[in-house]
């Protein structure tokens, strides 16, 4: 080798990417060159150096720059974002605000986490750190599959150079608020958001005592690639046991209710919240930007049913709003159902389809094995095999034609039944009537539900119907005697008014999500919807099995518990009245406290 060494032949020698053929040359010409040798040593050198500062620096995740991390906390000289707090790799920053950073990490196991740092322009007082550590304990309480995981909680330096560090399961995806950005979403989306973040918040208030996140909104909302939800940021988060009457306010303006403002919270906060997300995914409009959501709605593309259930969750006055996140949860359930005339055509078609396939079976039975002449069946039974026995020729009898009597009486009373049902006629009567049936608490609704009920009017003339037509067709078979044929009628008459039954516990499951029974409302918090005066009745509303329902009730309070007010049932008496206490302050009283510290 004569030619001086190119550049990349010294840089390939030094990282070894040469094959021993190609680096013994170089070697060689090293020796005896040198200006190559003098290249060749600048070059290692500079290596040398590079390999150093890659011991005692690294690319910082938010600038870019190169931080030396040789002394303290490791920390980027330029732009302050850490580097490896608490053993914690940063690997980048996801958001970054003058109160902290939220950082996608690698902890010491190998593992991404969500870690929030909180900075302070001063030293921390006592009560910035304890709602810090608040936010910890409560994060180590919570176990939800939607709400990510704790791992663990520190902090590090001192004085005014103090950092708060919580480290979380990392949720992979975008927010409500990104997607915002680049999808329009449909109602069908926003309801399934709905019934996924009253999920989560059933769950908060379930709890002893129950927990208010206080800050639902878009950006705390994460979308799973799978199309779960995951609710992030509980720093403003609180439990009902942290402090007595108001407290400090926070949270999103435009997402939280009014009475947030003044430190009121309680289990319609995060309703209203939720409400606001889903009138802003709807309508793309922020929150904060509408005077009445009412006249918004009312123009988006949506169903009344859940247009109405939007509106109930953001209405101004607490009241008015779902007592709770069960109620809620049940509310938007109804809101989906399809409207009552069209579950009544449904049934309707459904049921016809059944009698008139019942009633086609019983004349072919009938005609096959009854009539004067065998070759005389209808094409959908002409595959049944031929009797094997010589029909009577003879003309009805008595017995005939009481069983002909009874088929007619039953088909007309089963058709009259379905026409009725399917135009809503009878939406009263007692046999259907499940979609406000209401238990007293002892008896088992599960046996007795109307829909499987066998001695019912549907079930009285569908045995009538099958009693006739299979009778009949006995009777007049060769051989047979009366108490065959009645027996086979009887026979056939029972299955059939266990069939009719099972038809129309189908048509009741579709009418109504199923009976109420009163004693699930012991324990149960609602809201006052008329004033109870000392000594008299009033109206109340309580979540029960998921549905938001009114009774009447009353109480032994000394004085009358208003519209509005908080309360709790205690007993049920004569079936479906409430006996009912106050829960927390009075609402005169929680409306003029001013807020307190947390």
């Amino acid at each position: 080798m004569t030619a001086h060494l190119t550049e990349q032949q010294i840089l390939s020698f030094l990282h070894g990417e040469g094959h021993d053929t190609t680096a013994e040359p170089v070697k060689q010409h090293v020796a005896q060159c040198a200006a190559c040798a003098d290249m060749l040593a600048k070059e290692a050198s500079l290596e040398q150096s590079l390999w150093e500062v890659r011991q005692h620096a690294r690319a910082c995740p938010g600038c870019g720059r190169m931080a030396a991390v040789q002394q303290g906390p490791l920390r980027c000289n330029h732009c302050g974002v850490a580097l490896e707090p608490g053993g914690f790799r940063v690997l980048d920053v996801l958001v970054s605000t003058d109160r902290g950073r939220l950082y996608l990490a690698e902890s010491p196991e190998g593992t991404k986490v969500a870690l929030k740092e909180l900075v302070f322009a001063h030293v921390p007082d006592q009560a910035q750190v304890a709602s810090f550590e608040r936010e910890g304990r409560l994060l180590r309480q919570l176990d939800h599959p939607q709400i990510p995981a704790f791992v663990a909680s520190f902090e590090q330096g001192e004085g005014v150079g103090k950092r708060l560090y919580l480290a979380q399961e990392y949720v992979e995806g975008p927010s409500l608020l990104t997607r915002l950005a680049e999808h329009r979403f449909t109602e069908q989306e926003a309801a399934d958001i709905a019934k996924q973040v009253l999920d989560i918040v059933v769950y908060l208030q379930d709890l002893s005592p129950p927990v208010f996140h206080r800050d639902i909104k878009p950006a705390n909302i994460i979308c799973r690639a799978d199309g779960s939800i995951c609710l992030v940021d509980f720093g403003a988060a609180r439990d009902r046991g942290a402090s007595s009457g108001a407290t400090t306010a926070v949270g999103t303006f435009g997402y939280m209710p009014t009475e947030q403002l003044t430190g009121i919270v309680d289990a319609t906060t995060d309703l209203h919240a939720l409400g606001a997300t889903l009138l802003h995914i709807l309508t793309r409009r922020a929150p904060w930007e509408v005077t009445d959501p009412a006249a918004v709605l009312q123009k988006a593309t949506m169903s009344d049913g859940f247009r109405r259930f939007v509106e109930t969750l953001v209405a101004p006055r607490m009241a008015d709003r779902f007592a709770g996140a069960r109620a809620a949860r049940g509310a938007l359930g109804q809101a989906q159902r399809p409207p009552a005339s069209r579950r009544r055509w449904l049934w309707g078609v459904s049921a016809t389809a059944v009698v008139v396939g019942v009633t086609t079976m019983g004349v072919a039975f009938f005609q096959h094995f009854g009539s004067k002449d065998p070759t005389n069946t209808l094409p959908l039974v002409s595959w049944l095999p031929s009797p094997g026995s010589v029909l009577l020729q003879r003309p009805m009898n008595a017995l005939d034609e009481t069983f002909v009597v009874f088929a007619v009486l039953g088909g007309a009373l089963l058709l009259i039944r379905v026409l009725l049902q399917t135009v809503g006629a009878d939406a009263h009567d007692g046999d259907l009537h499940a979609g406000m049936d209401v238990g007293h608490g002892d008896v088992d609704h599960g046996d007795l539900d109307a829909g499987t009920k066998l001695l019912t009017f549907q079930g009285g003339a569908a045995f009538l119907l099958m009693f006739g037509l299979v009778g009949l067709a006995l009777s007049r078979q060769s051989g047979l005697g009366g108490l065959i044929a009645l027996l086979g009628g009887a026979s056939a008459g029972l299955a059939s008014m266990w069939g009719i039954a099972k038809l129309f516990q189908a048509a009741v499951k579709l009418e109504s999500s199923g009976t109420i029974d009163t004693k699930n409302a012991i324990g149960q918090e609602g809201t006052v919807y008329l004033t109870i005066p000392a000594g008299g009745s009033g109206k109340v509303q309580v979540p029960v099995q998921d549905r938001l329902m009114e009774f009447e009730a009353v109480s032994n309070d000394p004085s009358p518990i208003a519209t509005g007010e908080r309360i709790r049932v205690v007993l049920v008496r004569d079936g479906n009245v409430m006996v009912v206490e106050r829960v927390g302050e009075m609402a005169n009283v929680l409306t003029t406290r001013p807020p307190q510290n947390e």
